[in-house]
């Protein structure tokens, strides 16, 4: 069993609860890195991921190392009522 996670800042609450479940369970971590950056500011973000959700768009991400288990526990924000797109592409490849 292993942890993946998305974030969009350090630090943010879904990284603080995964590292919390990581510790409890012993278990490594995953975090899911866009490969562009999103911004800080809580606008910029979501004009983004507005923009991501209304267009389709999946960007690519990669992660601190490869997931050889088949079990995955996942942490993720929730935009617009669903998965960010980002984590929709990880969870495809």
């Amino acid at each position: 069993m292993e942890i993946a996670y998305f974030t969009h800042a350090e630090d943010g609450n879904t990284e603080i609860l995964m590292r919390k479940i990581a510790g409890q369970l012993n278990l490594p971590t995953n975090r899911i890195i866009p490969k562009k950056p999103y911004p800080i500011s809580y606008e910029a973000l979501v004009e983004r991921a507005k923009d991501e959700h209304e267009h389709s768009i999946f960007p690519e991400a990669s992660i601190n190392h490869e997931i050889s288990d088949d079990v995955l526990i996942l942490g993720t924000p929730i935009w617009f009522g669903e998965l960010p797109n980002v984590v929709k592409r990880f969870l495809k490849e």
